[in-house]
């Protein structure tokens, strides 16, 4: 005969079961979460490439640049791909998402305006998915506003840094120091080394002839300070 004080004691049982489980769901969910992003970081760094300006077919007197890979795969690069990494899985963990490619993941804008909302805590009014090259362009353009006003930058300066054509073209040193900004006005306890910089080499056609120029762009100065 099974008494209540049995039955109490069964359920008690299969109440502390389910909290278990439901726990172990949670942090096996965490682990795999962390492991996920560990991995992403990985290949984020490890896929590291340049075009071959050999293969651009560029007109008379037209320019188009590229990262020197040497620069792109230096250690201090692939530090602050890493940190960057980082930060961001681990704002955007709530929402399940996960950064796996640092030019592939933000170009389009919709990562990035879930990051800016997360972080000042706003809601933006754009579509969650825009396929089209033109919608992506546009809500890229309201997310830089947003955080150009949020950042107190005007919009001369953050256009010599980073601009919406740039971000969608992936281009690598626009995204990095977008990056950089945010992070530093939002997680001011991030370091970031001073002087980090990519060697961008400028190819041109003139007289039917490719030349090339070596510009040096910083990512973080030795000392940077936003204008009020």
């Amino acid at each position: 005969m099974t008494t209540m004080a049995g039955l109490k004691s069964h359920d008690s049982i299969l109440s502390k079961l389910d909290t278990f489980k439901r726990k172990r769901k949670a942090r096996l969910e965490v682990e795999e979460l962390n492991k996920e992003s560990r991995q992403a970081i990985e290949m984020a760094v490890s896929a590291l490439t340049t075009d071959d300006p050999k293969q651009y077919q560029l007109e008379e007197g037209q320019e188009r640049s590229f990262i020197e890979k040497s620069s792109q795969n230096s250690e201090s690069v692939k530090n602050l791909v890493d940190k960057l990494l980082t930060w961001i899985n681990n704002e955007l963990s709530e929402h399940r998402i996960l950064v796996r490619d640092i030019q592939e993941d933000l170009y389009d804008g919709q990562l990035l305006q879930k990051l800016v909302e997360k972080l000042a805590k706003i809601k933006l009014d754009h579509p969650e998915l825009t396929l089209s090259e033109i919608g992506q362009l546009q809500r890229l353009r309201g997310v830089l506003q947003t955080v150009n006003e949020v950042l107190h930058v005007s919009e001369s300066w953050a256009s010599q840094r980073w601009t919406a054509e740039r971000i969608h073209q992936k281009d690598l040193v626009a995204i990095l120091r977008l990056l950089v900004v945010i992070a530093r006005q939002f997680k001011p306890e991030m370091r970031f080394q001073a002087g980090i910089f990519l060697t961008v080499i400028v190819a041109r056609k003139l007289n039917g002839k490719l030349e090339y120029r070596y510009e040096r762009e910083y990512i973080t100065e030795v000392t940077e300070t936003l204008p009020g």
